[in-house]
């Protein structure tokens, strides 16, 4: 689950802090192909056109304590938090501050545990961590990945922790990549029944050596409240891919080993489980992946590659140039 995104306290005090009885506007975003709105701005989301209409809203309401009749938890997470989620696929996450019930793939609902209410925090965690649990309601499959576009289509980086996804997405935006989504990629059909990768928000997470390849302004980073010294950045409007992108292949990184560079396909049954295992709310995409219109044609038309590079003796942009390379063929 998500852990790591709360960035906010920097982001309140630039916001200022909201009072309920104020929030009468939506604010509109368009967010992984919805049109969200939200009772309070989010600087860091990408406004929707002023004439769209919501395809799902987050809002202060009442949230039950208990889910009727889960079928998968209550579970309770490392961070303290508890989550369930219903035959429905509705998914109630309990943490120390609120309550949040993504309902029904177009709302999401919030009930704080604690007073004074920093709704602009409530609402950026529901954004960023209960959001993909609509998607995938919405039949979306959700990967914990970062995904960027270029000439040749998408790629999907998939990858355990540390196995270099957010460097290898920087070195490759640093050569004209586009970003398409960082940390949970959305996967949908287009109208013509192929898998597109759906453009997340501009923002993208880094530490120093991230930065320093794309030479991220001080003025466009936040620092991150996760204790690991990383920012999150916004993306320039040029340097993030708006439209759905097609995807073109997905790469899983894997801890480096051996003496020279390892790209090779997985296939069949393996694939499967890879997948499901780097899925974003894994428990979730197992559950309704009978309902997931991406993965049957995932499975069988968007290549996947396990990548392992040498052990100290491929730098990122060496990596960097070999993926651009075998994406082209």
């Amino acid at each position: 689950m998500c852990s790591d995104l709360r960035f906010t306290r920097h982001l309140i005090e630039a916001t200022g802090e909201v009072e309920l009885s104020t929030m009468r506007t939506p604010y509109l975003y368009s967010v992984f192909g919805l049109n969200l709105a939200l009772p309070v701005p989010l600087p860091f989301l990408r406004p929707a056109f002023e004439d769209e209409t919501p395809d799902a809203v987050a809002e202060m309401a009442p949230v039950p304590r208990r889910l009727e009749s889960p079928v998968l938890g209550p579970s309770h997470l490392p961070s303290g938090w508890e989550w369930s989620v219903d035959h429905a696929g509705n998914m109630l996450l309990v943490t120390q501050s609120a309550r949040y019930l993504a309902s029904g793939g177009d709302r999401i609902t919030v009930d704080p545990e604690t007073e004074p209410v920093a709704v602009v925090w409530l609402m950026q965690f529901a954004v960023l961590c209960v959001l993909p649990a609509l998607l995938i309601q919405r039949g979306l499959l959700t990967l914990h990945g970062n995904t960027v576009s270029g000439p040749a289509g998408a790629v999907t980086l998939i990858g355990d922790s540390g196995t270099g996804k957010s460097t290898l997405t920087a070195a490759l935006l640093a050569r004209g990549y586009q970003l398409v989504s960082d940390d949970v990629t959305a996967l949908g059909l287009d109208e013509t029944g192929e898998v597109d990768a759906r453009p997340g928000f501009p923002m993208f997470k880094l530490d120093a050596t991230t930065r320093a390849l794309l030479g991220a302004p001080t003025d466009a980073c936040w620092p991150m409240a996760d204790g690991r010294n990383k920012v999150a950045y916004r993306i320039p409007l040029g340097s993030f891919a708006a439209d759905d992108s097609r995807l073109r292949a997905i790469y899983s990184l894997a801890e480096p080993a051996g003496d020279h560079l390892v790209v090779a396909p997985v296939t069949g049954s393996a694939k499967l489980s890879l997948l499901l295992g780097q899925a974003y709310l894994a428990p979730l995409v197992q559950l309704r992946a009978h309902a997931l219109a991406a993965l049957p044609r995932l499975l069988k038309a968007v290549p996947t590659y396990e990548v392992r590079r040498p052990q100290g003796l491929w730098t990122t942009e060496d990596l960097a140039d070999k993926v651009i390379q075998h994406v082209r063929g």
